[in-house]
């Protein structure tokens, strides 16, 4: 859908007269600087239900890790963690944002990845079929044995998804009852099996995605491990940081909410990243200064509205040609405005190809939006 559920709701009771109350532990910065700035009231609920403890959040520095063991997911501290709470009769979760075995499949010989025919991403190895595929289109297909581009045999699989974390975690806990939660993992009526299960204590450790991130109620669980911080950061959006930042603390939250202290362990390569340390520290409000800052210095909102115009393709020229037909648009229905904004592109998007459809991007940046409104539409009827 093309709208905010927030926004939906603000607006229907903006007409009806009614109360909007917004309840979250990672509220949108939107939302906050509205409440801090007065726009709306700002209510704090600073301790948990039932007494229970915030839990300790460490914060690993992957780097560290001897050479010799680079090759397992899970660092020898977190597999000390889980040894501890599976002795003491406890479940785990360790959360990692990317389903699948490995992401990347690179070829040695030119360094090419295994790229999706209608999309420009790699393809994603998923074991559990002995497939490759593209998260975005669905396109699937049996791994080569040789790279397309080049010929040779020597292609390698790089990253990690929930299939590779199972598997080690299966391989070094045998005893353990080990399940998975992710879109592939999840059909037919399988989650709510899954979560069943979960909350009886018929399993030790839960894998998943962003499913078992935000707004599970487990008791038991006294153990969260953060597999891999830096996917959620390193996006080619604005608000990585923020959203990085907010998946960390949701998943935090779902240690120690029972009678058990909760601990959680961040494997990351860039320990001193902000919102890693944030995160550690349950820090909304530093957070939120720091984000905010140089929001403020990159004119990025809330301090200003932006108006993303994405023109698709199936021919990379034809594209081209009505970005530009757009961005010459634009220009021309800013002429005749006082207010002139920043206008950015056109550009090719983060990703350029998706379903065979090539696309390009214009961003306005303006505090004005009765004045980005009227661009769009300008756009729209021409």
């Amino acid at each position: 859908p093309r709208y905010h559920a927030r926004e939906v709701a603000r607006k229907r009771l903006e007409i009806e007269g009614g109360l909007l109350l917004l309840g979250s532990a990672t509220p949108s910065l939107e939302s906050y600087y509205r409440a801090v700035s007065g726009q709306i009231g700002l209510l704090h609920l600073p301790e948990r239900p039932g007494q229970a403890r915030l839990p300790v959040i460490e914060v690993e520095d992957m780097r560290r890790i001897p050479y010799a063991l680079t090759g397992r997911v899970l660092s020898p501290r977190l597999l000390d963690y889980i040894r501890t709470e599976l002795a003491c009769g406890r479940q785990c979760i360790l959360f990692i944002n990317r389903r699948g075995y490995s992401p990347h499949t690179i070829c040695h010989s030119c360094g090419r990845a295994l790229l999706c025919v209608n999309c420009s991403v790699s393809l994603s190895y998923h074991r559990q079929s002995d497939k490759i595929r593209c998260h975005y289109c669905g396109f699937t297909q049996k791994p080569p044995d040789v790279c397309p581009a080049c010929g040779s045999s020597f292609l390698h699989r790089q990253g990690i998804g929930t299939e590779r974390v199972e598997e080690e975690i299966r391989l070094l806990f045998p005893e353990a009852r080990v399940e998975r939660l992710d879109m592939d993992s999840s059909g037919k009526g399988r989650q709510q099996q899954i979560l069943h299960q979960m909350a009886t204590g018929e399993i030790d450790i839960l894998i998943g995605t962003q499913m078992v991130a935000k707004g599970l109620n487990f008791p038991e669980v006294s153990l969260v491990g953060i597999i891999d911080a830096d996917g959620l950061l390193n996006l080619p959006d604005f608000r990585a940081a923020e959203r990085g930042f907010q998946l960390m603390v949701q998943a935090a939250g779902r240690a120690g909410r029972g009678g058990a202290a909760g601990k959680v362990l961040v494997q990351t390569v860039n320990p001193d990243h902000y919102a890693v340390q944030k995160a550690a520290r349950q820090d909304f409000p530093g957070f939120f200064q720091e984000e905010m800052a140089w929001r403020q210095a990159l004119h990025y909102p809330p301090y200003t509205r932006i108006l993303r115009v994405v023109v698709s393709a199936l021919d990379e020229g034809e594209a081209w040609e009505l970005a530009q037909a757009v961005f010459y648009s634009i220009e021309e229905a800013l002429d005749s405005s006082d207010d002139v904004p920043e206008v950015l592109g056109p550009a090719p998007c983060p990703l350029v190809r998706v379903r065979r459809r090539y696309r390009f991007q214009i961003l306005v940046k303006s505090a004005n939006i009765l004045l980005l409104s009227s661009i769009g539409r300008y756009i729209i009827n021409r």
